[in-house]
């Protein structure tokens, strides 16, 4: 059987990110609504934003923050902002390659940050080249 790559997934740790941009519904919305754009992903649906409370008094680890994603036709964009940290991990996943580094100049200007670790990674490396049911 013939096979291809499927997909890209680029992950962003982000460190030292503005805690009043991490803080704010409306700017990580404005993030998510303009960062498809700039890699040329075609939008599915607007994105959803919500206030996740910490669950640190139940033995976690997270203080709290925002979480949010926008399905695009591709796959997915997502981030998790913990303020209070000042950190922030986002998602780039999509069956179409993009530029990876307009996406991580673009990421790390909203978020006020240089500080970054970056993993990318090939997915579905065994995805079938043709139909297998008719």
């Amino acid at each position: 059987m013939e096979t291809m790559q499927f997909g890209y997934h680029l992950m962003v740790d982000i460190y030292n990110a503005s805690s009043e941009i991490l803080s704010s519904m409306e700017r990580l919305y404005d993030l998510l609504v303009e960062l498809p754009k700039i890699v040329s992903m075609n939008v599915l649906i607007p994105p959803l934003l919500v206030r996740a409370e910490s669950n640190e008094k139940r033995g976690g680890k997270d203080p709290g923050g925002i979480t949010g994603f926008t399905l695009i036709a591709e796959s997915h964009i997502s981030l998790h902002s913990f303020p209070k940290r000042r950190f922030c991990s986002m998602d780039i996943y999509s069956c179409k390659e993009f530029n990876k580094d307009i996406a991580i100049r673009y990421i790390c200007s909203c978020l006020e940050t240089e500080d970054i670790e970056i993993n990318f990674t090939s997915r579905g490396n065994r995805y079938p080249a043709s139909n297998l049911v008719k």
